[in-house]
């Protein structure tokens, strides 16, 4: 395959027929899985051409809007046509016109992970601590709203070394998740730090000096 994660890439035209137009559609290849289909982030140009109603039919189908999976003769290598800052300016604006467009009421721990995955601070984990990300955010943060009844943006140290020491005896996972979880809660807790809903650098500095998870 000539195509590699890092790449950017453009849909060939007329390659696929859909409810979007995805001609001159384009985005940085994030992950390429082993039944060799290609996962694109999409870059700032594509995302801005999305529509409300386009964005509507896609919360309606459970759709994901910021990327899309491709078989590699659909899509051709090329230029990058903005910035990694561009792009994830473009995904946060985009994510908000979501939220104003969508009945649906969402968590902050919802709204706060999938804020994360469209972060640089996701992109440094690895594939396999990003397909474990959601359930380690998630049954965290649960854990210290039932504790404590705090939200990702009220966390303090107490209850962030309570539930980071409970976890690994008190919840049936698997060793991959354990193993994840240190890293993926320090991204995190960089990320909520960087965006200002919590400050987060003693709970860092904790984290730092603590084992994985085993």
């Amino acid at each position: 395959m000539d195509i590699k994660t890092g790449d950017y890439v453009v849909v060939k035209p007329d390659s696929i027929k859909g409810d979007f137009d995805f001609n001159g559609a384009g985005g940085r290849v994030q992950r390429i899985f082993k039944n060799g289909a290609i996962q694109v982030v999409w870059d700032s140009i594509t995302l801005k051409r999305f529509t409300d109603d386009y964005i509507k039919y896609m919360i309606a189908k459970e759709y994901y809007l910021f990327d899309y999976n491709f078989a590699e003769d659909q899509i051709i290598k090329t230029e990058p046509r903005d910035t990694l800052e561009e792009m994830y300016a473009a995904q946060e604006e985009l994510y908000n016109r979501k939220l104003n467009l969508t009945d649906k009421k969402i968590s902050q721990i919802e709204e706060y992970y999938d804020r994360f995955v469209l972060s640089p601070y996701y992109e440094k984990l690895t594939d396999i601590q990003k397909d474990k990300s959601w359930d380690i955010i998630n049954i965290f943060s649960s854990i210290i709203v039932e504790q404590y009844e705090l939200q990702p943006s009220g966390w303090d140290e107490e209850a962030f070394h309570y539930v980071y020491n409970y976890f690994p005896d008190r919840v049936v996972a698997s060793k991959g998740l354990f193993k994840s979880g240190k890293r993926v809660l320090m991204q995190y807790l960089k990320f909520l730090d960087y965006k200002g809903f919590c400050d987060t650098k003693k709970m860092q500095a904790y984290l730092k000096k603590q084992k994985t998870w085993e």
